[in-house]
């Protein structure tokens, strides 16, 4: 990420970090901006890249997409002897299980980085991201996403054993995240045909970081008019007519 910031720096480009919420805006029916910290930021193309509050977005923008919000969580071990530094990755996604070799927080040896539950509750999870778009008024309850009960500490623990070589993991670290997923899980890539100059990155199922550079370049294609075989499989005009 930081080098590729600071290339795109060198090349002219300009980051507006921390900027609070950004609100689109549009004149004579096509995307003329972004209002950011109470100015107008002009723009020809506008990329909604926001991971799970690109929907909302959208839906402001006039432009709604078929995107569902999901939980996802992420679990550590501490030292664990099953678990080797140079271990392979494996994704049972029959399963829905992710397992990787993690260094322990306390640096006292390798134990697992692990994701076994997928929350599908999309009015809690977007629940979540309406409320954590609100600034600094948003409803503190809202960030009750990114906690884990017990409930889901206990299904974790259980999908472990069954997974993981260890018979009974230690869990010394866990967090949550959400995330967007169109219906048949590919990103939605390119322009939008109901609002000119709105462009799509969005729906990337929780790959972003895997997959960003070829999105980026896909998107950047888009914008430049040139052919992309990602931007024929994931135009958001593929569900029509919901996006007539």
């Amino acid at each position: 990420m930081s080098a590729l910031a600071r290339g795109a720096s060198a090349r002219g480009v300009r980051f507006l970090r921390s900027a609070g919420t950004a609100t689109p805006y549009v004149h004579q029916g096509r995307v003329a901006g972004v209002e950011v910290r109470g100015q107008r930021v002009p723009c020809d193309e506008l990329i909604v890249a926001a991971g799970a509050w690109s929907g909302p977005i959208g839906e402001a923008l006039g432009a709604p997409l078929p995107l569902r919000t999901t939980r996802r969580h992420m679990w550590v071990t501490g030292a664990d002897p099953t678990a080797r530094v140079h271990a392979p990755i494996v994704w049972d996604d029959v399963a829905g299980f992710y397992a990787r070799p993690e260094a322990t927080p306390e640096g006292s040896g390798t134990g697992w980085a692990f994701s076994a539950t997928d929350l599908d509750d999309y009015s809690l999870a977007r629940a979540a991201v309406d409320s954590a778009g609100a600034g600094d008024s948003a409803d503190a309850g809202a960030w009750q996403m990114y906690a884990i009960d017990a409930r889901e500490r206990d299904l974790a623990l259980e999908a472990a054993r069954i997974h993981l070589p260890s018979a009974g993991p230690n869990l010394v670290r866990a967090w949550r995240g959400i995330r967007d997923l169109a219906p048949d899980d590919r990103p939605i890539l390119g322009p939008d045909a109901r609002v000119p100059g709105l462009v799509w990155c969005a729906g990337l199922c929780g790959h972003g970081m895997t997959i960003s550079l070829a999105i980026g370049m896909a998107t950047t294609d888009a914008i430049m008019g040139r052919r992309n075989v990602l931007l024929e499989r994931c135009s958001a005009q593929r569900f029509e007519p919901a996006v007539q």
